[in-house]
């Protein structure tokens, strides 16, 4: 975690340099000698205008590196992650927030192991340095006319999803949800639990639909299809705004669905986990 006098010396340091790379030389741009062939108000307007833009920059460097040392984002939204002791690394990592947003000292992200970058977050010892970009995407939750609001993910997904429950809970927000979760089995099921606590705090219904089930199992099983949409979709379609994500093969049978009950576009938010 870095702390505030963490954030004060990165700050100066990005100042120092904006000037000694920037604002001195358009200064001294301004200031210098003059070409007889072009009088002193045209160097003065062009260097005016150079000093202008870069004072745009520095308005920037202030907001990202001094003032802004607090983070804040919109529930559903992600983030660019970079490890290490420096932010200029050619490898970022995007990730979506699967905390509440109303929690201002806690960023959570869910990662599933694909590759070497999320295997090698399972071995960082607490306390390795984070540069976190951000935040970035519109899958968030509107202050819509909805009278319910469907959420359809699959695998982590999920985590979007999550992140906008968890803020709901928070803001005691009672609208109607249905989340239908797609998943391999119970045993790879992220946030079973969760989503079961959720579910009595919130006016929520969770459906699971599991490709693999045991005999235990009386709930859907197979994979996420129209019929069971409509099951738990009221026959208004259009009444309903509508969150899918997940990976491609999910959102490529879903997303026609659902544009194809005539839902307006603008109650369509999709989300595609396709990036590792």
């Amino acid at each position: 975690m870095r702390t505030k006098a963490t954030f004060l010396k990165s700050a100066f340091f990005w100042l120092t340099l904006f000037f000694v790379l920037v604002a001195a030389p358009l200064v001294l741009a301004l200031v210098g000698h003059q070409e007889e062939s072009r009088g002193f108000w045209i160097e003065f307007g062009v260097g005016l205008g150079f000093v202008g833009l870069a004072m745009m920059g520095l308005q920037f460097l202030l907001t990202a590196r001094y003032s802004k040392i607090g983070f804040t984002f919109r529930a559903g939204q992600f983030v660019w992650v970079t490890l290490g002791n420096t932010p200029f690394k050619l490898q970022q990592h995007p990730f979506t927030i699967s905390s509440s947003a109303e929690k201002k000292k806690i960023i959570r992200f869910t990662i599933k192991e694909l590759g070497d970058f999320t295997s090698e977050i399972s071995t960082m010892e607490p306390g390795t340095t984070a540069f976190v970009e951000g935040p970035y995407g519109n899958f968030t939750l509107s202050e819509s006319t909805a009278t319910h609001n469907i959420f359809i993910t699959g695998g982590i997904g999920i985590t979007p999803a999550m992140s906008i429950l968890n803020t709901l809970r928070d803001r005691r927000d009672r609208r109607k949800i249905t989340l239908i979760f797609g998943t391999p089995n119970r045993e790879l099921t992220p946030f079973f639990e969760e989503l079961k606590v959720l579910s009595a705090e919130l006016n929520l219904e969770v459906v699971h639909v599991l490709e693999e089930s045991d005999g235990d199992w009386d709930g859907e099983t197979g994979f996420i299809t129209e019929e069971i949409l409509k099951k738990y979709t009221p026959e208004d379609f259009t009444s309903c705004e509508y969150f899918i994500c997940g990976p491609p093969l999910m959102m490529n049978a879903v997303e026609p669905v659902i544009s194809g009950w005539g839902v307006p576009v603008h109650k369509i938010h999709s989300e595609r986990f396709n990036i590792v």
